[in-house]
């Protein structure tokens, strides 16, 4: 049995009336009475669960086109209010959101201050924003790095370094521990 927060059963109602019922008005928006989900609010309509603000901008304003939603211009995720909601696709919903990928989406620089030009902006297959020069800087970084190791972890010092005529580097830790058997790992070149 659907009741209001006044005890009344509602069940059999209009939907017209059945859905006004569950609406209080302000004097700026419609604030939905009855049940509320994730903020938003909450009703069925021909025994299904539907947003409170669909069904009333559909009750009142018409029907919203096939994948397309209503946008709380207002803020408000309880209003329900015909003309304080925009009928928008979903990305343009999503972009106008303050979720934190809508906010990373209006970024027009990275985090360091480059800006997210064609030229300087990589996206991966995953779909997110790369700052170019960030990733060209981290990787000389980790190329810089890797060059004091050899692929085993050792410190490729002046004293545990052999270059080979062709300019290969040796790791001499690698060596002796091949040449001694403590390993089986053939990998002992810088």
């Amino acid at each position: 049995m659907v009741t209001s927060l006044m005890g009344v059963s509602v069940v059999g109602w209009p939907l017209e009336r059945r859905l006004m019922h569950f609406v209080e008005k302000t004097p700026t928006c419609w604030n939905w009475t009855g049940a509320i989900v994730r903020g938003y609010g909450r009703t069925s309509v021909k025994g299904k669960a539907t947003p409170a603000h669909r069904a009333v901008y559909e009750l009142l304003a018409g029907p919203i086109p096939v994948g397309y939603e209503p946008d709380h211009v207002c803020k408000n995720r309880r209003c329900v209010r015909p003309d304080h909601l925009d009928i928008v696709l979903r990305a343009e919903n999503n972009r106008r959101s303050t979720s934190p990928s809508a906010n990373n989406a209006r970024k027009v620089r990275c985090d360091r201050g480059h800006p997210f030009t064609a030229e300087n902006t990589y996206v991966p297959p995953s779909g997110r924003r790369v700052c170019r020069t960030c990733k060209n800087e981290w990787t000389r970084q980790r190329r810089r790095a890797a060059k004091l190791l050899c692929r085993n972890g050792h410190a490729l010092t002046e004293g545990n370094v052999k270059v080979k005529a062709n300019g290969t580097r040796m790791c001499l830790t690698c060596m002796a521990r091949r040449q001694r058997g403590g390993t089986n790992d053939s990998r002992f070149r810088a």
